[in-house]
């Protein structure tokens, strides 16, 4: 098996901080920093094992989507050696709003 960084995408990490700071101010700090551990561990994961979730290039050539925790969207691109996070989103969030046009894909990824 192959393994590839895993990296993200500035969107994917202003992600993760709103749902950070939801977390927060909805239970605790602690709370919120404990569920971002667990959603970076899950996000790592991809270095050895990056197909899985579901393929979607109906919204972005190439992308994939996988779940975590039944709460958060993790969306992700598989390239030779990496694997990029592109974005994080809250359960109930309608696809289209975060990608609401189909992107070409890279030629030279």
């Amino acid at each position: 098996m192959k393994l590839r960084a895993v990296t993200f995408d500035p969107q994917a990490i202003e992600d993760l901080g709103s749902i950070h700071d939801w977390i927060a101010d909805q239970a605790s700090s602690t709370t919120a920093d404990r569920y971002a551990e667990r959603l970076l561990t899950f996000c790592a994961q991809f270095d050895l094992f990056p197909q899985r979730g579901e393929a979607r290039d109906d919204l972005y050539p190439g992308l994939r989507i996988a779940v975590f925790e039944h709460r958060v969207g993790v969306a992700f691109k598989i390239y030779d050696q990496e694997v990029r996070i592109i974005r994080l989103w809250s359960g109930g969030r309608d696809l289209q709003t975060i990608f609401p046009d189909p992107q070409p894909s890279k030629s030279s990824e």
